[in-house]
Parts: structure tokens; sequence; C-alpha cells
């Protein structure tokens, strides 16, 4: 049952609050219990996140900073501080491109794409962004990035008014789709 799962996500939420009183320094430690607190809809988390950032600036461990940098920003849009979220997305991508992994500047790149969905503004940012990530993650990257990539490019073209271009990427998307089984896409994109 849903208040089972609740249980267990708290369960592990206590059991990492007290893993980070033992281990003050590890971000890591803060990162996790942020997500946890996060599932559980805390109002709480975006604040753990931010801890866990400081941790990371503070032993300049750019992964981790710019993973914590995503999560502050979705957390902070869900929390509707929109100028919170938009601050991050340079931030985060300017500690992923420090490290040098080509999937985490496509992770940073893609959470500026979602900003641009969610909120409908800097349209042509996100045409530059997504296109930016395209080369990182086709051929050979994880699907779930692709598919950000394609349906990100879909909707902030046909928000631009580009009807032919957003066709060819909801149909990209749509083969896409089908090439991995995901028929919630396929009929979402179709």
């Amino acid at each position: 049952t849903s208040a089972e799962a609740s249980g267990d996500w708290a369960g592990a939420a206590k059991r990492l609050e007290a893993a980070e009183a033992a281990y003050p320094a590890a971000g890591w430690i803060s990162f996790y219990r942020a997500e946890i607190l996060s599932r559980l809809r805390s109002p709480d988390a975006l604040a753990h996140y931010r801890t866990a950032l400081g941790k990371f600036v503070a032993r300049a461990d750019a992964a981790g900073e710019a993973e914590a940098r995503i999560a502050c920003g979705n957390a902070a849009l869900d929390n509707g501080q929109r100028a919170e979220a938009w601050a991050e997305a340079p931030l985060a991508q300017a500690a992923a491109r420090r490290t040098g992994d080509s999937l985490l500047i496509a992770r940073a790149l893609l959470f500026e794409g979602w900003l641009v969905q969610s909120t409908g503004e800097r349209l042509g940012r996100g045409i530059r962004v997504l296109g930016e990530a395209a080369p990182l993650v086709f051929p050979g990257g994880p699907y779930a990035y692709k598919n950000g990539v394609l349906g990100g490019l879909a909707y902030v073209s046909y928000n631009l008014g580009r009807f032919e271009e957003a066709r060819t990427h909801f149909s990209a998307q749509v083969a896409l789709a089908r090439e991995n089984k995901d028929d919630a896409t396929v009929v979402a994109a179709a």
C-alpha cells in the first residue's frame, strides 16, 4: 500500500538523518536524504538539497554540485520559486562542464530545457540548449535523455510556431519510443 511505501521512505529518511549526523561533511548523504524527502513531498526537501549543494561546493565536487543544482532547481520550481530555478540552470551546466562527463553535461542542459517547457519562458534558449544536448546523447546515450531532447525540441519548436520542425521532432520521438517499447510516449507524442 502507499502507506507502507511512505513508511519505508520515512524510515529511510530517518536512517539517512542518523548517517548525516555521523558524517556531517558527506554531501551525498545529504543529497539522498533530500531525494527521499522530495519523494515524501516534504517542504524541507529544498533546504536539504541546498545543504548538500553547500557540502559539494566546499569539497570542490563538481559532479555532486551539478546534481545538487539540478535538484535544487527542480525543487525550487515545485515550490513556485521560478527565479531560483532559472538561476540554478547555468550554474549546473558550469559544474557539469568542469567534470568533462558528457552525460552529466547533457543532463544539465536537459534540466534547462525542462524549465523552458515547464514555464513556457525563454523558448529560443530552449532550442539552443536542447540542440547542444543532442550530440551528447545521440546515438549512444540513455533512452530517457534522447526522449527528453526530442520531446523538448518538439515542444519548443511548436511553441515558436515552427510546425514542420516540431512535426519532425515528434516523429523522431515516436520512432524512438516504438524502438524502446515505450507505448505511453508513442501515444503522447503521436
